[in-house]
């Protein structure tokens, strides 16, 4: 690959970073390949290059409400102070329509993001041999509803989780009209 070429990358990676603040690394990972400038590997090795260059910093940052695929807190990513420098001495180089396309798309996945933080899951061992399930819904930063519940094992738990960030508002409007003593609820 020419120097250009993982120039213009790395110019690409910190110019998303700047669009989405505290980016997780799945959703970086996977705006990346979906803007077709890149693919799985040169993703990973530009990131690892601005990483060694302290150009960002990726992280599992403290009271993390988001859990990935496994259960783990997930990691989000920045820009490091130099990071925000040298993007700022080198955006100019970047084409405009590659400005342009990554200015929106990180407006819709701000959006994103947003919402994704809005809607959470969790599960964990309880000291029962069972799982303790926490299920968050909150707008603009205030808890709309905060579950915590029991499942029998890790399987159940799991989907109640995933169930849970599909139809949360179904659930959230079900609930209400169970307290409500509505009785067309279901």
């Amino acid at each position: 690959m020419a120097e250009t070429d993982i120039q213009n990358q790395k110019l690409i990676l910190l110019y998303m970073l700047k669009q989405v603040p505290e980016i997780t690394s799945e959703e970086w990972l996977r705006w990346a390949i979906e803007s077709l400038y890149f693919d799985y590997f040169s993703f990973m090795q530009t990131k690892e290059e601005l990483k060694k260059d302290h150009l960002l910093f990726e992280s599992k940052r403290k009271n993390e409400k988001r859990n990935d695929t496994s259960g783990a807190p997930v990691e989000r990513c920045d820009l490091t102070p130099e990071g925000e420098t040298i993007l700022q001495q080198l955006l100019p180089n970047l084409a405009p329509s590659i400005r342009s396309y990554l200015y929106e798309e990180g407006k819709k996945r701000k959006k994103t993001e947003r919402e994704n933080d809005s809607v959470l899951s969790s599960y964990s061992p309880d000291a029962n041999g069972k799982y303790q399930v926490s299920l968050l819904f909150h707008e603009a930063g205030s808890p709309v509803m905060d579950i915590t519940l029991s499942a029998p094992d890790e399987k159940h738990a799991k989907e109640i989780c995933r169930h849970w960030k599909e139809s949360t508002a179904d659930i959230y409007v079900k609930i209400l009209a169970l307290l409500e003593n509505n009785e067309n609820a279901l």
